[in-house]
């Protein structure tokens, strides 16, 4: 009865670690096969170890992970340079770069052209000189200044990433003055008490750097002028919450 149970469990088990691995106590032939697979996967294991180790030494970059980000890698495999844009793209992109390049440093000129007064002295205006004219003149370009840089950024992400197309050009070029108009309405509505803040110090940086932040977050400014305009012109029944009733509802 022994070994008749002995011979129906001789049957070898593949198991996560090892094939050949029998049911019994390790008897005999099985006990040899056991062990010669072990010594087997132990080479096996050796070897492989050995070759990655050769190729780490020798500088094989196959087995080396990437080290740059998905999202900065633009969607190219290694060693793809070539553009995926024909040349009529990237002609008008060149273009575009150019436009945005001469507003950036036109915007610079002009911010020292008021700083250093040349620009009262050149044009002749009489009015240029007074303090609320540099003020006010410090929040525009500021403004345009950070819409600029702004645009620039947007302008080489999507180009990188294949998103450029030829209908942001326009808000490209505009951008700019809609950012310096909207950092010279915040520099007046900063003056009438609208927003709530003060500046301290009544400097040309001063000025300039609130002009910048407005121009470059200029969606954060018209959120903020959004509250504004629904604190003064909202209508009583419009600034109720949802759940009050009206009056003359019969509640």
């Amino acid at each position: 009865m022994t070994s008749e149970r002995t011979t129906d469990n001789e049957q070898p088990q593949t198991g996560a670690f090892g094939n050949g691995a029998a049911a019994t106590d390790g008897e005999g032939v099985d006990g040899d096969t056991g062990s010669a697979s072990g010594e087997a996967n132990a080479n096996a294991n050796a070897n492989a170890n050995a070759n990655a180790n050769a190729q780490e030494g020798t500088g094989d970059t196959s087995v080396v992970p990437d080290v740059i980000p998905h999202d900065e890698a633009d969607g190219r495999a290694r060693l793809e340079w070539k553009s995926r844009y024909p040349i009529e793209a990237r002609r008008q992109i060149r273009v575009e770069a150019t436009l945005v390049a001469a507003i950036s440093m036109g915007s610079l000129a002009m911010i020292f052209f008021v700083w250093s007064g040349l620009f009262v002295k050149w044009s002749g205006c009489v009015i240029c000189s007074r303090p609320v004219f540099s003020r006010y003149g410090y929040f525009f370009l500021g403004g345009v200044l950070g819409g600029t840089l702004f645009g620039i950024k947007w302008l080489y992400h999507v180009v990188a990433r294949g998103y450029w197309h030829q209908d942001r050009c326009l808000w490209r070029v505009m951008s700019p003055l809609l950012a310096g108009s909207l950092a010279f309405v915040v520099g007046t509505l900063m003056d009438a008490g609208f927003l709530g803040l003060t500046i301290s110090a009544s400097k040309a940086p001063a000025f300039l750097s609130l002009g910048f932040i407005t121009g470059y977050f200029g969606d954060k400014a018209l959120a903020k002028m959004t509250e504004i305009a629904e604190v003064i012109f909202s209508t009583r029944e419009g600034s109720k919450p949802s759940g009050t009733p009206a009056k003359g509802d019969g509640k």
